[in-house]
């Protein structure tokens, strides 16, 4: 699995990173990065399961980057959460006519990851020896 995290926020990407630890996600399969630039060819050029994008991006807002993402042919059926303040019934509209596939409200806590992501991930199981 390989998950991409975008967050112009140090302290937002940390305390994400810090809930998919506590999934169990390795952080081999966490990728982080804080700006937008150039992420179409960083999902080109790296298959990621999922990409999780902060709605209060610096230089692009979210919504506009899953834009970006979703009219890319190579990496459009890529599954993008946004990630942010809780958002209103029309921003949701708006993100899910973007190509949003979920949202993520911050601060969340680790059961509302792991429902979210559970969605657009399929992980191994752990077996138990």
């Amino acid at each position: 699995m390989k998950l991409l995290i975008i967050d112009s926020d140090s302290t937002r990407r940390q305390r994400l990173q810090a809930l998919l630890f506590g999934l169990g996600i390795h952080r081999s399969e966490i990728e982080t990065i804080e700006h937008s630039n150039n992420v179409c060819n960083l999902l080109e050029r790296t298959r990621y399961d999922c990409a999780i994008i902060s709605s209060d991006l610096d230089s692009n807002t979210g919504l506009s980057l899953v834009k970006e993402i979703k009219t890319t042919n190579r990496v459009k059926n890529t599954p993008v959460i946004l990630f942010g303040p809780q958002k209103s019934a029309q921003e949701l509209i708006e993100g899910a006519k973007a190509g949003v596939n979920g949202f993520l409200a911050d601060p969340c806590s680790l059961g509302d990851v792991e429902s979210v992501l559970a969605k657009y991930i399929r992980r191994e199981p752990v077996s138990s020896l």
